[in-house]
C-alpha cells in the first residue's frame, strides 16, 4: 500500500513538471534559447512606446566595430517575433549582424474593408520599430548606413510603410511573398526615395501567393520605386539568405546618399535646410529645390515662396566615380 501510494505521488511530480515544460514552452520561456546558435535571444522592451521586440546579437559582436542591423516583420496565422527571428539567426552569426523582430500589431490578415483601422496599427508599428532601433544604437555600436527591414506576408505592410517613410534611416527593404492590401499604403507614396532599392519576392504561378504579389509589384512599380522582382521565389525559402545577399549586394553596388530636410530655428514659415546623408566624400554639390531656386552649397537653406509640394534634387561629383543623383518630393511647411 505504502509502495502504491509512493508510485502515485512520483507520477503526480512528474505529470506536474511535464505539464510545467508544456505550459512554459508555450508561453515562450523555452522558446528563448535556439540550439543552432551560440547565443540567447534577448527580450526587450522600448521605452518611449512600450513596443516589446526580440533581439539575435552575435556572439562575435565587438562594439569597436559598427554592425548592420536587420528588423525582421512578421506575420500572421503560424508566424511570430520568435519564429521570425530564428530564420535570421544562423545568418546573423555567420555573416555578422544583429537582428530584431518587433511584436506587430499589423501582423495579421486585413482585408480593404477594414483599411482605416488597419492604417492606424501600422502607424503605432512605426513609431513601435523606430523606438526600437533607438534603443538598440544606445546599447550597441549599429552602422548608420547599413540598417535594413524585411517583412514577410502580412508583415509586408509593416516593412513597407515603415521603410519607405524612413528612407534616409533604412537602406534597403526586403519583402517576402506578400499578402499585400493596396488601400492600406495611402500614407506611404508621398514620402518615397525612388533611390531606395526594394526587394520582391513571391512565386507568380502560386496559388495563394501569385495575385498579392503581383497587386505589390504593381504598386511598386506605378509609385517609382528601385524594384528587385523575383516572381519564381518558393514559398519556403533557406532561411533569410536570399534577403542577406540582397541586402550584401546593396551595400557593394548601390552608393548610399539620401536627402534629408530639416526645420532651421528662427527662419521663416517656409525656410527648410537640406542635407545629404552619404558615407560618400562629394567635392561638389549642385541642389534645385522645384522651384526655379538652386544652391551649390553641402547643406543650403531654402526659402520657399509659399507652402506646397516641391521635387528637391541634389547632384553630387565624387572622386573616382560617375555623378550620382537623387531626388526626393518633400511638403513644405
Amino acid at each position: 500500500m505504502k509502495n502504491r501510494s509512493y508510485a502515485t505521488s512520483i507520477t503526480r511530480i512528474c505529470c506536474t513538471a511535464l505539464l510545467g515544460i508544456i505550459l512554459a514552452s508555450g508561453l515562450g520561456c523555452a522558446s528563448l534559447v535556439d540550439p543552432s546558435v551560440p547565443e540567447p535571444i534577448r527580450q526587450a522592451v522600448e521605452p518611449r512606446h512600450g513596443g516589446d521586440y526580440l533581439l539575435y546579437r552575435p556572439a562575435g559582436y565587438d562594439r569597436s566595430q559598427s554592425w548592420p542591423l536587420i528588423v525582421a516583420c512578421h506575420g500572421g496565422f503560424g508566424d511570430s517575433p520568435n519564429k521570425q527571428l530564428r530564420q535570421w539567426t544562423r545568418l546573423a552569426e555567420s555573416r555578422g549582424f544583429l537582428v530584431v523582430s518587433p511584436t506587430l500589431a499589423s501582423g495579421h490578415h486585413v482585408n480593404a474593408d477594414k483599411a482605416e483601422s488597419y492604417v492606424q496599427e501600422l502607424r503605432m508599428d512605426e513609431k513601435h520599430i523606430l523606438g526600437i532601433i533607438n534603443h538598440v544604437r544606445a546599447a550597441h555600436n549599429i552602422s548608420k548606413d547599413r540598417i535594413f527591414i524585411a517583412g514577410w506576408a502580412e508583415g509586408v505592410h509593416a516593412a513597407l510603410y515603415t521603410g519607405l517613410r524612413h528612407a534616409e534611416l533604412f537602406r534597403a527593404i526586403s519583402l517576402a511573398h506578400p499578402k499585400f492590401v493596396e488601400a492600406v499604403m495611402r500614407d506611404a507614396d508621398d514620402d518615397i526615395d525612388h533611390a531606395q532599392p526594394v526587394y520582391l519576392q513571391y512565386g507568380i504561378d502560386d496559388i495563394i501567393w501569385g495575385k498579392k504579389g503581383k497587386a505589390c509589384a504593381d504598386w511598386l512599380h506605378d509609385h517609382g520605386v528601385t524594384l528587385v522582382e523575383d516572381r519564381a521565389a518558393p514559398s519556403k525559402s533557406d532561411g533569410r539568405r536570399i534577403d542577406v545577399e540582397f541586402f550584401e549586394s546593396v551595400i557593394r553596388k548601390r552608393p548610399w546618399a539620401v536627402i534629408r530636410q530639416l526645420p532651421v530655428t528662427n527662419g521663416g514659415p517656409w525656410d527648410v535646410q537640406f542635407m545629404l546623408r552619404t558615407t560618400l566624400e562629394p567635392r561638389r554639390y549642385e541642389w534645385t529645390f522645384g522651384d526655379d531656386g538652386s544652391a551649390v552649397v553641402a547643406e543650403p537653406i531654402h526659402a520657399f515662396a509659399k507652402p506646397g509640394r516641391y521635387l528637391v534634387s541634389v547632384t553630387i561629383d565624387v572622386p573616382g566615380q560617375a555623378l550620382i543623383r537623387r531626388s526626393r518630393h518633400i511638403h513644405v511647411p
